[in-house]
């Protein structure tokens, strides 16, 4: 796997939308830290972690709404794109393939996560997404209010590594102190 090469291929599919970017090479550096304490294949994961969100196809400066009626349909054609760079990148078997598209489609169905893979993109992408160092244009702060008050609900409960609850207890803290209590 060759990470440069990677980000090279994904760059263009955040040209409109710098948060985005910033956010999935900070998920992929998330996956990193949550492979050096819990078990899971690199090669798949840390991949499958920056093709993530490459169906969003988003402006700058979208609003929550937006980003909520792009998210039904950014994994799937996220996974469609996935298996183009994959094939084309070369460095993958067939079975990797199909995983890592798999994980790119079902990394935002919080209703049908059940494997230890989809758990570990369903942590790293939501530590990155609380991550305040993340660079790029944020949501005005009604919509960081409902974004974390959703958060809470739906992904807080999906946490199953110990490691994953760990950092995402931690940078939930930082991110209502830095975005929501100033």
């Amino acid at each position: 796997m060759d990470e440069e090469k990677l980000k090279e291929k994904i760059k263009p599919f955040f040209k409109n939308d710098s948060w985005s970017l910033s956010h999935t090479i900070n998920a992929a550096e998330w996956m990193k830290k949550l492979l050096k304490k819990e078990t899971g294949n690199p090669k798949i994961l840390i991949t499958a972690i920056y093709l993530h969100d490459i169906g969003y196809n988003l402006k700058e400066g979208y609003s929550l709404d937006e980003r909520i009626a792009r998210k039904k349909f950014h994994g799937e054609e996220g996974s469609i794109l996935a298996k183009n760079i994959l094939e084309e990148i070369g460095d993958y078997s067939e079975e990797e393939i199909t995983e890592i598209c798999h994980l790119v489609k079902v990394h935002d169905e919080l209703d049908n996560i059940k494997t230890k893979n989809e758990t570990m993109m369903i942590e790293a992408d939501s530590i990155s997404g609380l991550d305040p160092s993340v660079e790029g244009s944020r949501f005005t702060k009604e919509d960081l209010k409902r974004y974390i008050d959703n958060f809470k609900k739906r992904r807080v409960p999906l946490f199953k590594t110990k490691t994953g609850k760990e950092y995402m207890n931690k940078l939930l803290v930082e991110f209502e102190n830095k975005f929501l209590n100033e």
